[in-house]
This record gives C-alpha cells, structure tokens and sequence, in this order.
C-alpha cells in the first residue's frame, strides 16, 4: 500500500516523533511510505532517512509563501498517488480534503492532536484554520484523535463521530 504521511516539519515535537514511528513502523510491515512536509531541515529528517523512508520537502520559506501549497503539492501528490494520504493538524488537514478530487482512490485520514476549544487562547490564522478544518471535517475518510476528550470536542464541533 502506496502512504503519504504529511505535515509541516519534522522538527523536534510530539507530533512529529509520532510521525517518525509510524513511518518506520509502516515501512517493516511492508508499505511504501513517503513523507511529505512542506518545512525543510527538520531535526527528525536525518532519522527517517536513516530507516529509508523517503522525506520530499515542499521548501516553503515562511507562513504566506503559498505557491509551494498551490503548485507544487497537487502536483506531487498526483504523482505519489497515494492510496492513503495522513495529514496532520489544520493546514495539511484543510489541503488533504481540498486535493481529494484530484486524487481518485486516496483515502484521505486526518489526525487532530488537539482538545482545545477555546479559540481565544490562539491567534487570528489559527482560528480561522481551525473554523475551516471543523467545516471540512466530513470530507475526511478518518479522522484520527490523540485522546476521548479530543474526540468528544471533535463530534461537539461537526466532525463524524462514526469515523
């Protein structure tokens, strides 16, 4: 089976150590796993080269440097043609859903790592990312939550709870 694991970076982080086990882990049962971040130079990088797992990185320079995510994405995806994209968090998850129609077959999972309801706590783009993301939700395949309290906010704010 064809993964596409995508994120941000592989910088030094919960989530992102999660993604480097489940890459490797992945890759010894058998799967073709790639990762795709869109940050270059990430501390975790050297480690998944290591086990041979492939890292393409989008080379995007900062928060509004959107041609990566507008050009060069799609354009990889297509070509990885996953069976199973894993984005993680709102700006992959939001991509993941948007570039499903462009990727027949691909089965699009999204992992939430967060219970955080209170939108206050975050800044502008945050909220307006996350507000999208609850919108999107249905358009997941799976929806993966990190705790029952991030899934119970998660249904509380439209996401399918059988998925």
């Amino acid at each position: 089976m064809r993964i596409v694991l995508m994120d941000h970076n592989l910088n030094i982080g919960g989530a992102q150590r999660q993604r480097v086990v489940l890459a490797k882990g992945l890759m010894d049962r058998g799967h073709q796993v790639t990762v795709v971040v869109f940050y270059p130079d990430g501390a975790l990088q050297e480690e998944l080269e290591q086990a041979r797992v492939p890292v393409l990185t989008l080379g995007r320079t900062g928060r509004w440097d959107m041609g990566v995510l507008v050009w060069r994405l799609p354009r990889l995806l297509r070509r990885l043609r996953p069976d199973i994209l894993y984005s993680d968090r709102d700006l992959p998850n939001i991509l993941g859903v948007l570039l499903r129609p462009l990727l027949p077959g691909t089965r699009v999972v999204w992992g939430v790592e967060d219970s955080s309801e209170d939108l206050s706590l975050f800044g502008g783009m945050f909220r307006v990312l996350r507000r999208v993301q609850w919108r999107l939700a249905r358009f997941a395949h799976l929806t993966i939550a990190n705790s029952l309290t991030g899934r119970d906010v998660l249904t509380r704010h439209g996401f399918p709870g059988g998925r």
